[in-house]
């Protein structure tokens, strides 16, 4: 029997697509382990993943394993959602690293390496018959909810329309419901918040989708029931869930609109009174010419400014790609300072997650690409395709692997975190100032 190993199982080796497989990886070992680092994590190809557990430290236990005592911990805990039918395989984990080999005076070390066997997870295609059109990809029991942040809107101003999923399933790989269009009413592709936990081993929790609803037109307005189509794997049918109609009251918006028209006919009846104005003015009072024209350019300076942030505000919202890109900066700097307080505080578990999160993001952010679920490789692939240097590709992977290594086995990587944080920084300012163009 091997001295050292690493067992992992999987609750279930055939599901339907986008339902949970929970693996789970564990180290088994009856010697004194001196040194202990990841080699390689596993290759999740095909899944979108959620981990449900990954220690800070290892905790052991004794169990017994065809008559052997061990020391067994787990390693790492994971949800798994197919993305894709066929069969798929969850790649092998790999740790290396030295045990204690005792000596009559002193002890030494050897080293070792341990490997996980790979997992063939069979998935099922969801069945086409039944499926609504209300379909976005949920796997799982869900309720659908619907609401406003406001009942009414004054001289146009913007509303969210906020649809909630709850339940149990796959909620990050559901869509957002389609919204019907509303004759006076500009419905946004929407922001979406997830609030994720684990009950009883199973993802539960929120999605949530907030559209922002621009009125065009006075009038009352009826948001008509959402649906929201799902199947259910324990009994392979598929269900709708519905919200209640929603009411918006809107008012003020066709004289919002004449104020700010130029072409307004009262505008230029406006105009007419300040020239004449400015004729029985003239006999008491010579206004400075040079003051007019600058009073005139700032004019057109305010406006143009004014055109140029609410264009701004329109793309940030059309345009999903272009809002990641613009606080892909912000967001990064927001983590790496979280990070920075975490080390302070001497919390390095979350020090360590917190620059992975940064990182991560950020990379995702700048090329409107999912991360989450990218492999070492899928994402170096990826990030060439969009012209990156191999070099800074290398850095990036290399301080990735560094925080999982230090989150999985502290005292395993002896790195200065500080190091490690100006590193993140540096790679952060060499990708923005690489892709400053695409902006």
């Amino acid at each position: 029997a091997e001295d050292i190993f690493i067992s992992a199982s999987a609750d279930r080796t055939t599901v339907y697509q986008g339902e949970q497989v929970t693996v789970t990886w564990t180290l088994w070992t009856n010697q004194e382990i001196a040194r202990l680092e990841l080699k390689q994590s596993p290759g999740l190809t095909g899944f979108w993943v959620d981990d449900i557990y990954q220690p800070q430290q290892l905790n052991y236990q004794t169990k017994a394993v065809r008559g052997r005592r061990y020391y067994a911990a787990v390693l790492r805990k994971s949800a798994l959602f197919p993305t894709q039918t066929g069969e798929l395989t969850v790649g092998q984990m790999s740790l290396q690293g030295e045990v204690v080999v005792p000596g009559f005076f002193f002890g030494s070390t050897r080293p070792f390496t341990a490997n996980s066997q790979p997992i063939k997870i069979k998935v099922k295609p969801l069945p086409e018959a039944g499926k609504p059109a209300s379909w976005t990809g949920g796997v799982g029991a869900f309720e659908i909810s619907a609401s406003l942040s406001s009942f009414s809107s004054k001289g146009g101003e913007p509303v969210s329309l906020i649809i909630t999923v709850t339940g149990t399933g796959n909620l990050g790989l559901i869509g957002a419901p389609a919204i019907p269009e509303i004759p006076g009413l500009k419905i946004l592709a929407p922001e979406t918040k997830d609030n994720f936990n684990y009950v009883s081993g199973k993802l539960s929790g929120s999605r949530t989708f907030s559209y922002p609803v621009l009125p065009q037109a006075d009038g009352r307005y009826r948001i008509p029931e959402i649906e929201l189509g799902f199947f259910d794997p324990r009994t392979g049918s598929y269900y709708i869930k519905k919200t209640r109609a929603q009411e918006l009251s809107v008012t003020g918006v066709q004289a919002n609109q004449s104020a700010l028209t130029t072409e307004n006919p009262g505008l230029r009846v406006l105009g007419s009174d300040i020239r004449h104005i400015k004729g029985r003015m003239s006999a008491e009072f010579k206004f400075p010419a040079g003051l007019a024209v600058g009073l005139w350019t700032l004019g057109i300076i305010v406006l143009g400014i004014g055109i140029i942030a609410g264009r701004q505000r329109q793309r940030l919202l059309m345009d999903t790609g272009y809002a990641r890109r613009t606080r892909a900066y912000a967001n990064a700097h927001k983590r790496l300072q979280q990070a920075e307080q975490a080390l302070k505080q001497n919390r390095s578990a979350e020090f360590y997650s917190f620059v992975r999160q940064a990182l991560l993001n950020f990379s995702g952010d700048l090329f409107n690409i999912e991360t989450g679920a990218l492999t070492s490789d899928e994402l170096s692939n990826r990030l060439t395709q969009f012209g990156v240097r191999t070099e800074l590709i290398n850095e990036l992977l290399d301080t990735l692997n560094l925080c999982e290594l230090s989150r999985f086995s502290p005292g395993a990587v002896q790195c200065d975190p500080r190091q490690i944080l100006e590193r993140a920084r540096e790679i952060i300012r060499e990708l923005r100032r690489g892709t400053q163009w695409q902006q």
